[in-house]
């Protein structure tokens, strides 16, 4: 027996179109219930394979939790009319806040909503850091995490660089400040995360293929692949620009450019930044280092390797 289920239904959006939410449909005996009845609640979310893939997980830990009989829906769907009061609504934990806070996400792309999904349920959630009481908070909770995830292991043995927990706890500084702004976090403690700092990143030792490791990579390979390669190694550019070029429109053969509109990611869309490199020459390794996102035009064929922007 299925005790929770995905339904959909139709609404008109603001610009007019038809859409549909995505709404969990569950068997409960709630409190005042003699029995078991039928509920249902928004996720106040589109229904789009991204967000059912994000809430198939919660469906099946909500589901144990009905049978378990430990089943909160004001925990799981914050904004629900059975939060008839401010204080139904409750925020206890960090991780009830950290899905409250997901579900408010607004005016990001797709692929940075999945991203910041991914960052709290792989190393916030999965952690006993999720446990800490929002009003408790202080810099050690957040400071203990932060060892925590230097020691972590992820797949293949490896432990997470300096540079992937400082983005980590950047989304956690974003998601702090916005409880301690709504006042869950107690003024005269102040705001935990101004006490921790970045972790300090070694210095990165760029090593490139030298002119023979090159010709050998070269040589090893034919056809499409083989003038992936000589692409990339001429041109500097990163592997997910030069896999979304388009032959009619990003190649001026007569002004030998190539023009950068968009990049190959997960989900599918052309980023805002554009970039123009040249077609041909020899790539510099000053250039290659003050690349940025930002518009700009190379010409490799000159002397100094100069660019404009």
């Amino acid at each position: 027996m299925r005790f929770v289920r995905f339904e959909s239904t139709p609404y008109r959006a603001a610009d007019g179109s038809v859409r549909r939410r995505l709404w969990f449909a569950f068997l409960w005996k709630g409190s005042e219930d003699s029995r078991p009845r039928r509920y249902r609640e928004s996720t106040r979310l589109d229904d789009n394979r991204a967000n059912r893939r994000f809430w198939s997980a919660k469906l099946k830990e909500i589901e144990n939790e009905i049978i378990g009989h430990s089943f909160d829906p004001i925990r799981w769907f914050p904004w629900s009319r059975r939060a008839t009061d401010q204080s139904a609504a409750r925020v206890e934990t960090i991780g009830d806040f950290v899905r409250q806070y997901l579900q408010e996400l607004a005016g990001l792309r797709e692929r940075t909503r999945e991203e910041y999904r991914f960052i709290f349920e792989a190393h916030v959630l999965a952690s006993k850091f999720a446990l800490v009481p929002l009003a408790e908070l202080d810099d050690g909770h957040i400071k203990r995490l932060i060892r925590e995830l230097e020691l972590k292991q992820i797949p293949g043995g490896r432990q997470l660089q300096a540079s992937t927990i400082n983005k980590i706890l950047a989304r956690i500084r974003t998601m702090v400040s916005v409880a301690f702004d709504r006042g869950l976090i107690p003024r005269e403690r102040g705001n935990p995360v101004l006490l921790v700092k970045n972790l300090k990143k070694p210095p990165r030792r760029v090593e490139p293929f030298t002119p023979d490791e090159l010709l050998r990579i070269f040589a090893a390979t034919e056809g499409q692949q083989r003038t992936f390669y000589i692409t990339l190694a001429f041109t500097g550019l990163r592997p997910s620009e030069a896999l979304a070029l388009c032959w009619d429109w990003h190649l001026d053969f007569e002004r030998e450019l190539i023009l950068i509109r968009q990049q190959r990611a997960r989900i599918s869309r052309p980023n805002d930044h554009c970039t123009t490199f040249a077609c041909s020459g020899r790539s510099r390794s000053r250039w290659h280092r003050s690349r940025s996102r930002t518009g700009y035009e190379v010409n490799l064929f000159s002397a100094t390797g100069s660019g404009s922007r």
